[in-house]
């Protein structure tokens, strides 16, 4: 339909103001999207646009707008693949830690749970959150498989990676990640 067409230019629109960094813009081109999957009807567009709506209020650290969008997202819950359930946990733990709340092992367990698919989990995240609980053990080892199953070594990887080393006391790694 009509509706679902100018989702998709919209949804482009998001990527561009993504990759630029542009927090405001890509709020309003994914919240734009996301109408318009909405009332297209197309639930699975609308719940990735609906991701991007979030992403964007972080990226503004905007967490209550992000959290009010997050919310948003639980009615369809039963509708969401795998990818979009993991895609809410990921966002949970990335809002909990930006609240300055120290994760709760009960949200990172039932996220490990509800995800079968090992390469459908956002492990850095899942490291973050371990690390932050004070659990570094079950870090390195989140750590671990996120080289496994996603391997994209950024900025933020190698920060975290340097944090968990180094409370490993592992002295020597962390430097090295921290370096990089």
């Amino acid at each position: 339909s009509d509706k679902i067409i100018a989702g998709r230019l919209f949804k482009a629109q998001t990527r561009v103001y993504q990759y630029c960094y542009d927090g405001k813009g890509m709020t309003k081109a994914a919240e734009r999207a996301a109408e318009l999957y909405l009332s297209g009807p197309d639930t699975a567009k609308f719940i990735n646009s609906q991701y991007d709506v979030v992403a964007g209020y972080l990226m503004q650290t905007d967490t209550t707008k992000a959290m009010e969008n997050l919310d948003v997202l639980k009615p369809f819950w039963h509708k969401m693949n795998e990818k979009q359930k993991s895609l809410y946990y990921s966002s949970s733990l990335l809002l909990n830690q930006s609240k300055g709340f120290h994760q709760s092992e009960s949200l990172i367990e039932e996220y490990l749970n509800e995800i079968q698919t090992p390469s459908n989990i956002k492990w850095l995240s899942v490291a973050k959150a371990y690390y932050l609980s004070g659990n570094h053990d079950k870090a390195q080892s989140s750590l671990q498989k996120y080289d496994l199953y996603e391997g994209l070594h950024n900025a933020a990887y190698f920060w975290d990676s340097g944090l968990i080393y180094e409370a490993l006391g592992r002295n020597s790694e962390a430097a090295k990640s921290y370096r990089k």
